[in-house]
């Protein structure tokens, strides 16, 4: 009997989880249209006859079978009689076809000698089965596991089971993180092997490559196991694939190509039933389309590939205005996924005008907003902001570039657009832009001028990304504040949804001098630990304002938010001498005590950064403002903190004053501390870092200002309530509070005694 009230307690706790599980699922179902109904119906419905065939193993393909998929001439119903028509077949045309091998080969052997000797390096590592996966160093020294996770040598291998099966959804089973498994399924390295076989002729490369590949084949049928979980992974593959096939195709044997261009068919067939329309419908669907249109293009002699030609390229013209605002930067608001679906769209692109397919205007003009806003959002060390998700996702992966440094973009699009500001900012010719556009490629780029782009400082209002700069050199200041949505596709009301933006309104970033000071907190991991998961993605990680603990929407864990809300750019100026920019969110106004958060930002170039703060709102809230440094010494002082950077040595300062703010100095103690004290670099990889946490219980509404100035010295800084006074340098500048203008007051400010007040009659304008 005294186990009966515990019993009826789990009864009605198991209830109200399974009622809040079903209402969640009742909010989605609702809010799907009737053409998304009929998607998921479709694809379950083809995952069911699926499900049919594996129980009856037949998902091996025979040699007739795959003859019956094909439209051959005659006299090619052999293994050998079709390795002959390969070699020989004239079009369609890839990216090698642009001129006669010797050409690019000798351009590479006299311009680009560093090239050869690099991938020689990368190819033999790859022989000895050592490959860089999410940057950690990965060596099998006997049969790869392709269903074990290589970073978690304690892990066991996902179960070899029908795909559906596969308990990707269950974080309690010891099977490892999912990524590492799909990056080294992915087959990128072994791209490293073709270029090494087309640019010395040993046929040692191309029979490495084959040999991984025919291993993969046989350990990974059709439709089994956790490498066809989802349609992104194949994608990859077909990708390295089909690079390691234009390099290597006249050294493979006929029994081989068989069992590659089976396997290839599979992966097509795959991709086209389980295109990821609403399930991850933005780099995944891009990557997707971009697969099965590159499978039909190049691969016509399949019955299916015009169909997967003309579905592939459909989706990609009819989603370009969902991917990428009008500025340029891609919805989901991660630098990473930015290149991601870039990447994707330019190989398709090129592929389609080589092989005479017309490609629409309003297509090549949205990817060069895209580039030019990669220009200016590239710091002057040439590396972009750590912003949003990333898992290294890099579609051209055609070199082993540094992380972040994106820059063979602005290469091909100095050539695709004949624009001398993007071979300025490409700073050299890259080895992507090489491999896609040939030796006429780059006889273009270096007949083209190099000009450093006209305008410094640049609002991309769409995407919310203000960036303000003193120089194109590479010792500018560089700083950028976010105003602009969390992430595409983020639901305002309470139905959670999944996205790689972060909760990082009115977050500033800051690089001084060319090198990195305050840093966005970064990227990190999808699986793993929820602690350390789900701590880069909260706004307690990035340079901005938390209240009362929360984040600015409701976070479910892991990639899910709701009750999302769009920050208000109030003001942007930008002149010669300052820039100025003013927002407004109201992710707070959730709470039971309402707030609102408004920043501003002066720049004055190029000695100092002033960030104003203003919470709006009554009644006893909890108040911190974070600073995420990049790797420094910081020593701290009652209202200062001087921060020396690791690099160069050079000192910075940040001064607050305002609100009665006591402040924290966050370090990492501990590995496995989930923290402050920690910046994501990349997937799975953080260093430590210190974190300033400035902080008290306030009564609202307050206002407080930072000050970030490029170099020591004896800089002071005084906030009243009628203004704010920064003096330094033997200069003194007055400010008025922004915000004042909302009460008719404008926003004036003088600047070593001459008086400003243009930007409080632009920022009405704006």
């Amino acid at each position: 009997m005294r186990g009966i009230p515990k019993l009826r307690s789990g009864y009605f706790k198991l209830r109200s989880m399974l009622s809040r599980e079903i209402g969640v699922h009742l909010l989605k179902l609702r809010s799907m249209s009737s053409r998304e109904i009929g998607v998921r119906l479709r694809q379950r419905g083809y995952q069911m006859w699926e499900r049919w065939q594996h129980r009856r193993d037949r998902q091996a393909m025979t040699d007739e079978a795959l003859f019956a998929r094909l439209r051959l001439p005659s006299g090619t119903s052999t293994p050998e009689g079709l390795r002959t028509y390969y070699r020989h077949r004239t079009s369609p045309r890839f990216f090698l076809d642009q001129q006669p091998p010797e050409a690019l080969r000798q351009l590479i052997h006299t311009q680009f000698p560093e090239l050869l000797l690099n991938t020689l390096a990368q190819a033999k590592a790859v022989m000895q089965q050592q490959f860089t996966l999410l940057g950690h160093e990965v060596h099998y020294p006997g049969a790869i596991d392709w269903s074990a996770d290589p970073i978690d040598e304690h892990s066991q291998p996902w179960p070899h089971v029908f795909y559906a099966d596969v308990p990707l959804a269950d974080e309690t089973l010891p099977h490892g993180d999912v990524k590492y498994v799909w990056e080294l399924n992915r087959h990128q390295y072994v791209i490293e092997l073709g270029k090494a076989y087309w640019l010395t002729g040993e046929q040692a490369y191309a029979n490495a490559a084959a040999e991984l590949l025919r291993q993969w084949i046989e350990a990974n049928p059709y439709n089994t196991g956790v490498n066809w979980t989802n349609a992104l992974e194949p994608a990859y593959r077909v990708f390295a694939w089909i690079w390691l096939y234009a390099w290597c195709r006249d050294a493979w044997r006929a029994d081989f190509l068989m069992c590659f261009l089976k396997s290839l068919y599979q992966h097509a067939r795959y991709i086209h039933a389980h295109l990821e329309y609403y399930t991850s419908p933005y780099n995944h669907l891009i990557g997707e389309a971009t697969a099965l249109f590159w499978m039909g293009t190049l691969f016509p002699e399949f019955k299916d590939a015009d169909r997967w030609a003309a579905c592939g390229w459909a989706i990609l013209e009819t989603e370009l205005d969902h991917q990428f605002y009008a500025d340029g930067f891609t919805v989901e608001q991660a630098s990473a996924y930015h290149y991601a679906s870039l990447g994707f769209y330019l190989t398709a692109v090129l592929l389609r005008q080589l092989n005479g397919g017309s490609v629409p205007e309003q297509v090549w003009s949205r990817l060069e907003r895209a580039i030019a806003f990669s220009v200016h959002f590239t710091q002057p060390h040439g590396c972009v902001p750590r912003i949003g998700d990333s898992d290294d996702a890099r579609p051209i992966r055609l070199s082993q570039r540094p992380p972040w440094d994106f820059r063979e973009f602005h290469a091909m699009g100095a050539v695709l657009f004949s624009r001398p500001d993007f071979k300025h900012a490409a700073d050299g010719y890259a080895e992507e832009a090489l491999w896609l556009l040939g030796t006429s490629g780059y006889c273009r780029f270096a007949a083209l001028t190099s000009e450093a782009p006209q305008t410094l400082s640049k609002a991309f209002a769409a995407s919310g990304y203000y960036l303000m700069r003193t120089g194109w050199d590479r010792e500018a200041h560089w700083s950028c504040m976010d105003c602009g949505p969390q992430a595409g596709g983020l639901s305002e009301g309470p139905v959670p949804s999944a996205a790689h933006g972060h909760a990082d309104a009115l977050s500033v970033l800051i690089t001084v001098y060319g090198e990195p000071m305050l840093v966005d907190g970064g990227p990190y991991y999808y699986n793993g630990d929820p602690e350390w998961r789900d701590y880069f993605r909260q706004t307690r990680a990035h340079n901005t304002v938390v209240v009362d603990g929360a984040d600015q929407a409701v976070h479910h864990g892991g990639m899910g938010w709701s009750n999302v809300v769009e920050p208000q750019c109030e003001a942007w100026v930008t002149t010669p001498a300052y820039d100025y920019v003013c927002g407004l969110h109201t992710g707070f106004a959730r709470l039971p005590g309402p707030v609102w958060h408004r920043r501003a930002v002066f720049f004055r170039k190029p000695d100092y950064w002033l960030i104003f703060d203003e919470l709006q709102g009554t009644g006893q809230h909890h108040v911190e403002s974070y600073l995420h440094f990049a790797p420094s010494t910081l020593a701290p002082g009652s209202d200062r903190v001087v921060a020396t950077l690791t690099a160069s040595g050079r000192q910075c300062i940040v001064l607050i004053a305002g609100a009665p703010l006591q402040m924290s100095l966050c370090t990492a103690h501990h590995p496995d501390q989930s923290d402050a004290g920690w910046i994501g670099v990349g997937y799975g990889c953080r260093r430590p870092a210190p974190v300033v946490c400035w902080h008290a219980q306030l009564e609202l509404p307050q206002r407080w200002c930072m000050l970030v100035t490029c170099e020591g010295g004896n800089w002071q800084l005084d906030c009243r309530q009628d203004g704010v006074m920064v003096r330094g340098r033997g200069q003194t500048d007055r400010f008025d509070w922004p915000g004042d203008h909302q009460a008719g007051g404008g926003f004036g400010f003088q600047l070593d005694g001459c008086s400003h007040t243009e930007v409080a009659e632009s920022a009405m304008e704006s």
